[in-house]
């Protein structure tokens, strides 16, 4: 068996003296689809899609700034940041995905407060767009070579992404695979999402489903001298325990709970609300 994936360079488009990188560009169609497809089905359910669009700005610095502030946390064995604050600006030097995570999950709770709008059915629906635009964030690693796995022969393995960038090797692309893993929940998600779910039910099931194989992900990724491991453990490992472990809490919590009901706008009947 032979890699069908052809050799290439991480994906760099220069504009005269402006660069862009394939990470950057994908990282920013995520953004653009995710927040699409969470605000098509807050529509569908009866509800107000401007407050996703009010979010998905708080949403972006979350992910830049909290992913980084992960990094420098998680990753900086050097105490790099301590010695030079100033560099926790610097997003574009390290992102830890579940840095990103557990900052935008407060943002989203504070901002549903503060607007005083239910969580779950705006939560689920976040999550049903996150499982699309995640798709192009990985993808985006892929671009970059950034989450090299074994050396390998298997057909979707890439060549020149090992430690080294020898492009007569391949190596499994730990990115490409989270991509196509997050693409089926995705279709899972548009599967369930035929008839009404309890509220919470997206989210739930991203945290038990994306937990259990990105902490699985984890043992195969070739962990480098600043991926630190603790108590045997890769810090992603132990945010991959969290999420799913609140997965699991939320589902056992919500799954008797009736599906959620949009609220009777003027003009409407029940009978049209419930439909909706």
């Amino acid at each position: 068996m032979q890699p069908i994936i052809p050799y290439f360079e991480p994906i760099q488009i220069s504009l005269g003296p402006l660069t862009l990188h394939g990470f950057g560009i994908l990282v920013a169609i995520a953004f653009l689809v995710g927040s699409q497809v969470a605000e098509n089905r807050v529509e569908r359910i009866g509800l107000d899609p401007d407050f996703i669009r009010r979010l998905i700005g708080w949403l972006v610095v979350g992910t830049l700034f909290g992913g980084h502030l992960g990094y420098a946390v998680f990753y900086d064995t050097e105490r790099v940041y301590l010695s030079e604050p100033i560099r926790l600006l610097y997003v574009w030097e390290g992102l830890s995905s579940f840095g990103g995570f557990f900052t935008c999950i407060l943002l989203i709770v504070w901002f549903f407060r503060k607007e005083k709008q239910p969580f779950y059915p705006f939560g689920d629906s976040l999550s049903y767009g996150f499982s699309a635009g995640f798709i192009f964030g990985r993808l985006g690693c892929f671009a970059a070579h950034d989450h090299p796995g074994p050396e390998s022969d298997f057909w979707l393995a890439v060549p020149g992404m090992c430690p080294g960038g020898d492009p007569s090797q391949a190596c499994h692309d730990m990115g490409l695979y989270e991509a196509i893993f997050v693409f089926c929940i995705y279709m899972f998600f548009r599967i369930m999402d035929r008839k009404p779910r309890f509220p919470g039910f997206y989210i739930a099931w991203l945290g038990m489903l994306y937990g259990i194989v990105r902490f699985n992900m984890e043992k195969f990724r070739v962990h480098q001298s600043h991926d630190p491991l603790y108590a045997g453990l890769t810090p992603a490992q132990y945010g991959s325990i969290i999420v799913f472990l609140a997965g699991l809490a939320l589902f056992l919590k919500q799954r008797n709970e009736p599906p959620f009901v949009p609220p009777v706008s003027d003009g409407d009947t029940e009978g049209e609300a419930v439909k909706a």
